[in-house]
């Protein structure tokens, strides 16, 4: 009996195949779930790179909109110090008279001179205003706005989807409506 080989009938072997594809199934699934998982750590690592571009994007974009506002508030009050630091008012008046002399001439100096005056004052007041740009403001609204959503996002995506409704209280039984009592 010891040089006796087991030798399964067809009944065994039957069973044994099924156990073959109950085995082959369950690689299957842990393979097809290791495969979604992989794909989903890839998602989310791409997602977070676009996420990260975009917020270096919009930081660059906030910078340079910043230099390019303080870039044009600079010539245009360096032009108005050349202006007002001018004697007289850059302007030719054109004589239509034979004298070569024109009557509105010393009312066009004269409204020269009061606009150069009011240029050179509101250069003054814009040399001594502070920029209104709050960049640690601009940063706590919109960490708060991420917040915000984040908990509406988890509201929303609840397994108990009564959260994000909002329930009224029961009506009174003691309520009647105004025609009711205009009646009695």
């Amino acid at each position: 009996m010891k040089n006796q080989m087991f030798v399964p009938n067809s009944l065994q072997l039957k069973m044994l195949e099924k156990e073959k594809m109950k085995h082959q199934k369950k690689l299957d699934e842990i393979n097809i779930q290791d495969r979604k998982a992989k794909i989903i750590e890839k998602d989310i690592s791409t997602s977070l790179k676009v996420s990260q571009t975009r917020q270096h994007n919009l930081k660059l974009s906030h910078k340079g909109k910043a230099n390019g506002l303080e870039q044009e508030n600079e010539l245009l009050l360096g032009k108005l110090v050349e202006i007002s630091r001018k004697k007289s008012p850059n302007f030719t008046i054109r004589s239509e008279s034979v004298s070569g002399k024109s009557l509105n001439a010393p009312y066009k100096r004269k409204e020269m001179l009061r606009i150069s005056s009011e240029n050179e004052a509101f250069a003054r007041r814009l040399i001594s205003q502070q920029s209104t740009f709050n960049r640690k403001k601009l940063d706590n609204d919109f960490r708060k706005h991420k917040e915000m959503v984040g908990n509406l996002k988890r509201i929303n995506s609840s397994p108990d989807k009564s959260l994000g409704k909002k329930i009224l209280p029961p009506l009174k039984s003691d309520f009647t409506s105004p025609k009711a009592t205009a009646l009695k």
